[in-house]
């Protein structure tokens, strides 16, 4: 016989899922307060994991505003839940940068929905190619950009940096469906 869960001996399991219809994915001013403090959680994240400055280059906020960039945040229920950004860094080439998602909102879709607003996003902005670098230490997002149909190279078609223990990705937004699936 299994015990009821009110026995005082036993622990209450909860659970908490996060539903995307919620999610409301916007443009946002590169400097706005609410941007400013994605990244400054990123770079957060990114010192706890490489080291303190590790990756510090200051941003030109023009290079995240239209017609050559933007910046957009994720919010779940009026809360701030993510963030990512794309520049222009060569004529039909956008860089990623930045992509954070809250912790306890991490592996209920929120990265994969900020990643798509993206690919949307882009082409208005005249980029057909998007690429990004991502470290070691990050499995997470390595496993997100994969199972997204990015593209992992040794070399991507536009340099963005010398890190030299960078995993670098890319995604072609030309490429049909069909076309996508049979390269990879």
């Amino acid at each position: 016989m299994v015990a009821p869960l009110a026995t005082p001996s036993r622990k209450r399991i909860r659970f908490s899922f996060v539903s995307l219809e919620n999610l409301i994915i916007e443009p946002v001013a590169f400097g706005s307060s609410e941007v400013q403090r994605i990244i400054a959680l990123a770079e957060a994240e990114l010192d706890q994991r490489y080291g303190v400055n590790t990756d510090r280059h200051p941003f030109d906020p023009a290079t995240f505003e239209h017609p050559h960039g933007t910046f957009l945040l994720g919010a779940l229920h009026g809360e701030i839940v993510g963030g990512v950004g794309l520049r222009t860094v060569a004529p039909g080439h956008g860089e990623v940068k930045r992509l954070w998602v809250a912790p306890d909102r991490r592996r209920f879709g929120v990265g994969a929905a900020l990643m798509h607003a993206l690919e949307v996003a882009a082409p208005p902005l005249k980029i057909s190619t998007i690429v990004l670098e991502t470290g070691p230490l990050q499995p997470e997002a390595v496993a997100l950009y994969e199972k997204e149909g990015w593209i992992r190279v040794d070399e991507l078609p536009v340099k963005v940096s010398d890190y030299p223990d960078a995993l670098r990705f890319y995604k072609d937004l030309t490429l049909s469906g069909d076309a996508k699936r049979s390269r990879s």
